[in-house]
């Protein structure tokens, strides 16, 4: 059910604007559930809702915060009040208002006024606690029940029915209500040589519960991972061409995106700085954001600006085409607005970034959703048909399944990239032995430029994104 004090917080909230500024006003309601087991004992089992209202006042150029975790009237008028206040620590940029008219209409927003968008399971409170914790018990069972596993360490459930809403002076106003379901498990797998267990965690999340209905296989994926880099060992040091996993795709993507971010471009501190229209990585390189197929976990109709979203190429034929811009980053370099800000919740301004990502072979520029296999968890069949492929194209190298220190060990303002990883030694285009404590290094041009082939294993990442694994040659790999 749509929550109303939403609504009436929004509007009133906007009721209280002075003439002579520019206000923002965000507010949210969340009933939320989560559950979970650890080594078979139930250690959590909790209901809570949450409330936050947020308003961003402008004035001359200098802006104000201020946040609350109440939506009652007295509350936000003080929150409005606070803001006003902070406008006096503020430094005047004229770059920061509100999205003008001429902005409004780039992004195609056809019609000011209030909209109202319901993503909500129709069905979510039909699902009684009993269920939800019958779900957990029953994935833990089938993993105890497998003989290659040596202990589930976790199993967790959580659910949320939320809703938000965004109005500002300039006459955008609109409303989302959503839920969302998750069930994740990690679990180890027995050591065949005492050289190492293996551990391997999966996750699944969903927008309607219904969608739960294959959580059973979590334990067949968690095995899976687990047994693949059991009894690693370390290897040699060596160049290497790699089988990047999906799970490791998917962090380089992030890294690709911080590079390209249009704050650090404002500041010439990105590598990406001056190359707009170059040529950064290899013309098989794709890479842009689509948040508008309301079939995706991406999906949002409006920015965190309050703009319209669209599809924006980042990297286009391995040209750099674009950056992702909130409005202030598009006028501080003179460029459009492309609906592209993130909000960074209530009370504060938005980012540039992304919101539905597509990292694809540039044959593909129009690959949709309904284009990505979708994998369930759990259909290795399947799932291992597009891998073979590309480990046969890789022949003699590594699969690379897991990587650590992306907060460390890769700069996005310098491009350099050393991680540590884990994986299978890939023989004649079959797996082999696995390995561990290696480390992998390159820099991001090199790493864009030297993709070989793309694995045909598209799939919509519970995060929103669509990707695939990737062949990359001249790798450095730090061994023994």
């Amino acid at each position: 059910m749509f929550d109303e004090k939403v609504e009436k917080a929004i509007q009133f909230g906007l009721g209280l604007a002075n003439a002579n500024e520019q206000l923002e006003v965000q507010a949210y309601a969340n009933k939320d559930f989560e559950a979970s087991t650890t080594s078979g004992v139930l250690d959590q089992c909790e209901s809570s809702e949450s409330f936050g209202f947020g308003v961003q006042v402008i004035e001359d150029g200098k802006t104000g915060f201020s946040r609350s975790t109440s939506l009652d009237q007295d509350s936000i008028k003080e929150c409005i009040d606070l803001a006003r206040e902070n406008l006096r620590f503020s430094s005047a940029d004229f770059n920061k208002s509100l999205p003008t008219e001429a902005e409004v209409e780039l992004t195609d927003h056809n019609a000011l006024g209030e909209v109202v968008m319901d993503f909500a399971d129709k069905d979510f409170h039909k699902v009684t606690i009993e269920e939800k914790l019958n779900m957990i018990m029953e994935l833990e069972s089938c993993s105890e029940n497998n003989v290659k596993v040596d202990s589930v360490m976790q199993t967790g459930y959580g659910d949320s029915l939320y809703t938000s809403g965004f109005a500002n002076t300039g006459g955008i106003e609109f409303y989302e209500h959503g839920s969302h379901f998750s069930i994740g498990q990690y679990l180890t797998t027995k050591s065949k040589t005492e050289k190492g267990a293996g551990t391997g965690g999966a996750f699944l999340g969903r927008q309607n519960f219904a969608e739960l209905n294959d959580y059973l296989t979590l334990s067949d994926e968690c095995v899976y991972d687990a047994t693949l880099i059991a009894d690693a060992e370390p290897i040699k040091t060596s160049t290497q061409s790699v089988v990047f996993h999906q799970e490791v795709v998917s962090g380089i993507l992030s890294t690709i995106i911080g590079m390209c971010n249009p704050d650090y471009v404002i500041k010439n501190s990105s590598l990406v700085s001056q190359k707009l229209g170059s040529q950064i990585a290899n013309s098989k390189v794709t890479i842009f954001d689509n948040p508008t197929d309301v079939a995706g976990r991406g999906y949002t109709a409006y920015d965190g600006d309050g703009l319209r979203t669209s599809k924006n190429f980042l990297i286009k034929n391995g040209n750099l085409e674009g950056f992702f811009h909130n409005a202030y980053t598009a006028r501080k370099l003179g460029q459009q607005v492309n609906g592209c800000a993130v909000s960074s919740g209530v009370g504060s301004s938005s980012n540039a970034g992304a919101h539905c990502l597509f990292f694809v072979e540039s044959n593909k520029n129009d690959f949709v959703l309904s284009d990505a296999y979708n994998f369930a968890p759990g259909e290795f069949a399947s799932k291992s048909k597009p891998l073979d492929a590309l480990l046969k194209d890789l022949d003699n190298g590594l699969f690379v399944t897991e990587v650590s220190g992306w907060h460390s060990g890769v700069n996005a303002q310098t491009g350099t990239f050393s991680l540590g990883a884990k994986g299978v030694v890939v023989r004649n285009g079959e797996l082999s032995e696995s390995f561990s404590e290696v480390t992998i290094s390159t820099t991001l041009f090199d790493l864009l430029n030297n993709i070989e082939s793309f694995g045909q294993d598209y799939t919509e990442r519970n995060s929103g994104s669509v990707l695939s694994s990737l062949l990359v040659s001249n790798i450095s790999v730090g061994g023994v």
